[in-house]
């Protein structure tokens, strides 16, 4: 049988999918799981429209090893903690080309104050004991299909026009590297 790719189970023909996360990639969180903790302006509305948070300035290689983010009010309720999602996937920004989207799968609304210690930057890797929420008490919820602006971004399997310019930068973000640093060569 060939191997799966980690996180995934294959599914038979007769199931409505061809694949499925496994039950490892579905678990709840642990009061120890590494989340992303992001003060954000956008109300949870606004995010469950967009199918996730954005634009963000950070390591994509980086937020694309935690399973969960944690958005947090920058107004209003300040330091409230007011949604968990589930990474989907960490895009391009369909806003800004140089910053990054965030997209959940599923989604849990939450209300717990103070989970914001005034740290400096709005983009904090930590976890949910330090933030201050239960994942006891996390019921998640499916993101509506028709949030999906980030498929129309330019993902790395995104199917825009690009110039090369453009793949250049997004490869240099990929991978880490200054953009001197990739060459592209197109054989006709």
């Amino acid at each position: 049988m060939a191997s799966e790719p980690k996180g995934y189970r294959l599914l038979h023909l007769g199931d409505l999918h061809l694949g499925a996360l496994s039950r490892e990639a579905r678990t709840p969180p642990t009061k120890f799981e590494n989340v992303i903790a992001l003060l954000t302006s956008k109300p949870l509305g606004q995010i469950v429209r967009e199918g996730g948070t954005g634009p963000w300035t950070l390591n994509r290689k980086h937020a694309r090893e935690h399973r969960f983010a944690v958005c947090i009010h920058k107004t209003g309720d300040h330091g409230t903690a007011f949604v968990v999602g589930r990474i989907k996937e960490v895009v391009t920004s369909p806003e800004n080309p140089d910053r990054w989207l965030i997209t959940f799968s599923e989604y849990a609304p939450i209300t717990v104050p103070e989970a914001w210690r005034g740290w400096r930057n709005p983009v904090r890797y930590t976890n949910l004991q330090e933030l201050g929420i239960d994942p006891a008490v996390l019921v998640f919820m499916a993101m509506p299909s028709t949030a999906a602006p980030a498929s129309q971004s330019r993902s790395p399997q995104g199917t825009s026009n690009l110039t090369i310019e453009e793949a250049k930068i997004g490869l240099a973000k990929t991978f880490g590297v200054p953009v001197d640093s990739i060459e592209i060569t197109i054989k006709l």
